[in-house]
């Protein structure tokens, strides 16, 4: 903001955002050229799209602070800065290149603003990060009676925290009261070369794999057996040998599991989930939403020529989205489920759990980012969606990290993305919701409101200040 502070032209303002923008999106999002181990070059092309498209937003957040500072003044353009910030952020997640809340997802270990998750969510705490460096700023620039409205605004800024962690602690105590009985997971993440991830060849070999790691876990002690995406060679549903295998090693176990699959419906195939109890089909999931090129063509009618020169793993993306679900219905509670990148984003968990569910599970196969920082950023960032939402939050990776962190963001257990190693956790179901959960989109208009109670309080101490100097 400083920075923009220096600008003297609207071009100039927008530029700088962009160049800012390229650079802090360009580095945080490197991992997306691990995608070139898989499907070639052509990954350079989509990180070049994620990095401009996201950079836009920084754009225009600096074209609007020129705006604001134009009309209004350096202090209201400052002070407007973090609801113009998380706004343009939640907006960033959607389109094709969407990336959900690059700056509030990053302050996941922050033990300050964190605890304003379950409140108003990750773009609350970008809000806060924001409001923090604003007022910073505007104590830097200003001298005298300015930086004392500075300091003024700190302690508005230090109430709202404070009134955050009181309230958080308060809903904890709520959420703890509402748990439901303990349920015993086993998290399977079996020892599988890495040749055979991704190679439609070798599906039988993977599964069979789990099949053999997971015969020790149809004991009664086990309530749901929870394997990852793309785990199963064939579509979920139908009859096959795959499917007798499944069935035979659980017995007459009364162990429920979930396991990622394709889904087969006429023409169209989903990538899917599927929970069975026995041979029962208790329930599918058929993800929301697709990772571009990796799993459909963006604009395939128009793609269609350039689609002869793609390498084989983009011109066979051809899952269709699937439709608005309710929870899974189980045995051991109702499950959000979601697949792969779908747990980076706020929105989609937070829907789950306001049509009822309990527990929030995530299945996912990170290997198409291997040796990147990308399976452990995954995991960090969906564990935002425990905090939010108060939540058990549960991820099962074919690569990349199996783990469960509970409903004050801790991680309970976890596996690096290459360790064998079967996690055996105990979560619990939670029936109360989160304010964040609750709220929605209606959070925005509180972020207005409290972006109206910095103006005022700034507006308040310049008339103050003014009435002393004139006395």
């Amino acid at each position: 903001m400083i920075a923009l502070d220096g600008c003297r032209k609207r071009h100039e303002a927008a530029l700088l955002g962009l160049s800012c923008g390229i650079v802090a999106v360009g580095i945080a999002y490197a991992w997306l050229l691990s995608f070139i181990q898989w499907a070639g070059y052509w990954s350079i092309a989509f990180y070049l799209s994620v990095v401009l498209y996201q950079a836009l937003y920084f754009s225009l957040f600096g074209l609007t602070f020129f705006e604001l500072k134009g009309r209004f003044g350096r202090g209201t353009a400052v002070l407007v800065s973090p609801f113009v910030w998380a706004f343009l952020e939640y907006l960033s997640s959607f389109g094709i290149f969407g990336i959900p809340e690059l700056l509030g997802h990053s302050e996941f270990n922050n033990p300050v603003f964190r605890e304003a998750a379950p409140l108003l969510g990750v773009n609350f705490v970008s809000f806060l990060t924001v409001s923090f460096c604003s007022l910073i700023v505007l104590i830097a620039v200003k001298r005298g009676a300015g930086r004392k409205r500075g300091l003024a605004l700190v302690v508005i800024f230090l109430a709202i925290v404070g009134a955050s962690h009181f309230l958080k602690g308060r809903q904890d105590r709520v959420l703890l009261a509402s748990r439901g009985n303990p349920v015993r997971l086993a998290l399977i993440q079996p020892a599988i070369d890495r040749s055979w991830i991704n190679d439609a060849a070798r599906h039988e070999d993977v599964h069979s794999r789990y099949l053999e790691a997971t015969r020790g876990e149809t004991s009664g002690t086990i309530d749901l057996i929870v394997w990852p995406e793309d785990v199963f060679p064939d579509s979920g549903d139908r009859s096959s040998r795959w499917r007798y295998q499944l069935f035979n090693m659980l017995g007459k176990s009364p162990v429920e599991i979930l396991f990622g699959a394709p889904l087969t419906a006429g023409e169209a195939e989903y990538n899917a989930a599927f929970l069975y109890s026995g041979e029962e089909l208790m329930a599918s999931y058929q993800k929301e939403r697709l990772f571009p090129f990796g799993e459909y063509i963006p604009a395939s009618m128009l793609m269609q020529p350039i689609g002869l020169f793609l390498p084989p793993k983009l011109r066979g993306a051809h899952y269709s989205p699937g439709v608005k679900t309710t929870p899974l219905g189980s045995k051991v509670g109702l499950i959000g489920a979601s697949i792969c990148l779908e747990s980076l984003y706020g929105d989609i968990a937070g829907r789950r759990v306001r049509d009822g569910a309990e527990l929030l599970v995530n299945l996912t196969n990170d290997s198409w980012f291997m040796g990147s920082s990308a399976a452990e950023k995954h995991f960090f960032v969906g564990a935002m969606r425990a905090l939010e939402n108060g939540r058990y939050f549960v991820q099962s990776a074919l690569y990349g990290v199996t783990g469960v962190v509970d409903p004050e963001g801790r991680v309970v257990a976890r596996t690096g993305p290459e360790e064998v190693k079967t996690l055996e956790v105990t979560v619990y179901p939670i029936k109360m919701k989160t304010w964040f959960t609750r709220i929605g989109l209606w959070r925005f208009p509180i972020f207005a409101l409290m972006t109206a109670i910095y103006l005022g309080i700034s507006s308040l101490a310049t008339r103050r200040s003014r009435s002393v100097t004139r006395s």
